[in-house]
C-alpha cells in the first residue's frame, strides 16, 4: 500500500502537481522516503476507539492548503466522515487491502455507505477484492474500478548483477537461493515456506533459504525450523531497506499467504527477474500470475506441489526466464505507471 501510494505520489510530482501527504499515525520510516521523492508530509496522532477523537484534527488537516482533491489510501471511517465536510474536495479512495477476516461485514457495510457517499470514485487493485466489495456492499458497484497497482520494470539482472548482490548480503555465490519478503504475520503462512523448504532440502541440499522482513510469528516461526531440522539452511535478514538487491540475490520467490488482495512480493520479483512460486487460498494474485506468465500460481497449500515447481525452475532456467519475461511483459501492459498516472489524474479530475 505504501509502495504504490508512494510512487504515484512521485510520479504526479513529476508530472507538476503540488502533492503532499497527510497520515493518519506519526510518519516514522515513512518521513525520509517523502523527503526523497520531494513530498512534505505530516503525521497525526490517531486516537483510538475508532479515531472519533482524532476528527476534528483530521478535518484542520484536509482543510490546509485548499487542496484541490484528495486521493485517500484505505479504509477509515473517521477519515471519510471528516472528508465529508471538505465539501469543495474532489475525492478518491484507494483500497488496497481485502476484507474477510479484518472487519465484520457491518462494520464494512457501515465503511462503504460512507464511502459511497463522500467518494466519486473508489479503485481496487484486483477484480477479486473489489468483488469481495460488491458482495459486501452492492452499491459500491456503481462508482468502483480495478485500478491496477503500478510497478517500475527495471532491467533483468544479470549473473553480475546477482554475484554482486549477493556479495554485499553475505551470501553464498554458487548455491541455489530460495527467498520470500513480508510481515510475518499467521496469514502469510511463512510455515509453509518453511515446510516446502524441508522437501527443497531433500532434493537439494546445498540450497539457501532467505526471509526478508519481521513480526510477531517470528520465534515461532525459528522453532519450526528447529523442529523440522532446517534452521541451518534458512535464514531470517530482517527487513531490508534495499529490496533490489535482495531479489537480485535469489533464483526463486516461494511466496504462500490465506488471504491478500494482491501479494507485492511476487510481483516484485517478476519485475526484478526472478520466477516465483506461490499458493494462494484466497486473493488476486491470479489475476498476474500463473499459466506460465511470472511462474506458478497454486490454490492450495499443497508443500509436495510447492517443492515440485521450486525445483522445476531451478532445473529449467531456460523455461523459468520465459516465465518470467512473460510476467514481465504482463506487468508492462497492465500496470504501467505513466498509464496510471493517467487514470489517477483523470479520476481526479485534475490535469496540469
Amino acid at each position: 500500500m505504501e509502495q504504490t501510494t508512494l510512487l504515484r505520489m512521485s510520479g504526479l510530482v513529476r508530472r507538476g502537481h503540488l502533492s503532499e501527504l497527510v497520515s493518519l499515525n506519526p510518519l516514522g520510516a515513512l518521513r525520509p522516503q517523502c523527503d526523497a521523492i520531494g513530498v512534505p508530509c505530516r503525521g497525526l496522532r490517531y486516537i483510538r476507539p475508532f479515531g472519533i477523537a482524532s476528527m476534528p484534527s483530521m478535518y484542520m488537516e484536509f482543510r490546509t492548503g485548499e487542496a484541490d482533491a484528495v486521493m485517500m489510501t484505505g479504509h477509515n471511517a473517521a477519515a471519510i466522515v471528516a472528508l465529508r465536510f471538505c465539501s469543495r474536495i474532489r475525492r478518491l479512495l484507494c483500497q488496497h487491502y481485502h476484507h474477510t477476516g479484518v472487519k465484520s461485514r457491518s462494520e464494512w457495510r457501515l465503511i462503504y455507505a460512507l464511502a459511497a457517499d463522500v467518494f466519486a470514485n473508489i479503485t481496487f487493485p484486483t477484480a477479486f477484492v473489489r468483488d469481495e466489495a460488491i458482495d459486501l456492499y452492492p452499491a459500491v458497484a456503481k462508482q468502483s474500478l480495478v485500478l491496477r497497482n503500478p510497478f517500475v520494470l527495471g532491467k533483468l539482472r544479470s549473473k553480475e548483477d546477482q554475484i554482486n548482490a549477493r556479495a554485499r548480503f553475505g551470501l553464498p555465490l554458487s548455491q541455489p537461493i530460495i527467498g520470500n519478503a513480508g510481515w510475518l504475520i499467521e496469514r502469510k503462512r511463512f510455515d509453509i515456506f518453511v515446510r516446502t523448504a524441508k522437501l527443497v532440502l531433500a532434493a537439494i541440499p546445498n540450497a539457501i533459504f532467505v526471509i526478508a522482513g519481521d513480526g510477531p510469528e517470528k520465534g515461532r516461526l525459528q522453532d519450526l525450523c528447529r523442529t523440522e531440522g532446517v534452521d541451518g539452511a534458512i535464514r531470517f535478514l530482517g527487513w531490508v531497506r534495499d529490496t533490489e538487491d535482495f531479489y537480485r540475490c535469489l533464483d526463486v520467490v516461494l511466496f504462500n499467504t490465506d488471504w491478500d488482495a494482491l501479494g507485492r512480493t511476487p510481483l516484485e520479483a517478476v519485475s526484478q527477474g526472478v520466477p516465483v512460486v506461490c499458493s494462494v487460498l484466497n486473493g488476486g494474485l491470479s489475476e498476474y500470475v500463473g499459466g506460465g506468465v511470472g511462474g506458478f500460481l497454486f490454490k492450495r497449500h499443497d508443500v509436495e506441489e510447492l517443492a515440485e515447481a521450486v525445483l522445476s525452475l531451478l532445473s529449467q532456467p531456460k523455461e523459468a526466464l520465459a516465465m518470467v519475461v512473460a510476467g514481465r511483459e504482463f506487468l508492462r501492459q497492465v500496470a504501467d505507471p505513466d498509464r496510471d498516472l493517467a487514470s489517477v489524474e483523470s479520476l481526479l479530475g485534475v490535469r496540469v
